[in-house]
């Protein structure tokens, strides 16, 4: 009676152990934040998949056009669309690989205040990861 117990018991545990092995999403978070606003980069890992997902939120009262990002090292370039979700600017990506190895990140974010201004504004965020 004992032995089926222990074996049980020892099932179990082996069950948890490839469980938390190869069906847990290793997930990343970084975080910056500058006067003019605030960047959030999520990134996950779901079997072989990766993606992430970058948030902007503006603290200017303008509505913004033409945001374009890059960020170094691994994530690359693209363009944030305005979201309905607390006004931030979204980018999402899927199947764009996954990043945790650095414990920073640089983001550059260039962006015109208004359709009708001529000139970008940028800014320099340090995403550090939480």
């Amino acid at each position: 009676m004992r032995k089926n117990v222990y074996l049980i018991m020892a099932m179990v545990t082996m069950l948890i152990c490839l469980y938390m092995l190869f069906l847990r999403f290793p997930f990343v978070t970084y975080y910056g934040e500058t006067e003019n606003g605030r960047v959030e980069l999520n990134a996950k890992l779901a079997g072989t998949e990766g993606s992430y997902e970058i948030l902007f939120f503006f603290k200017g009262n303008e509505e913004l056009d033409h945001l374009i990002f890059d960020v170094h090292p691994h994530f690359g370039v693209g363009w944030l669309s305005e979201t309905t979700r607390n006004e931030e600017y979204v980018y999402q990506c899927e199947g764009c690989g996954y990043y945790d190895h650095d414990d920073e990140l640089l983001m550059f974010i260039k962006w015109k205040e208004g359709s009708r201004k001529l000139e970008y504004e940028s800014e320099l965020f340090s995403l550090v990861k939480k």
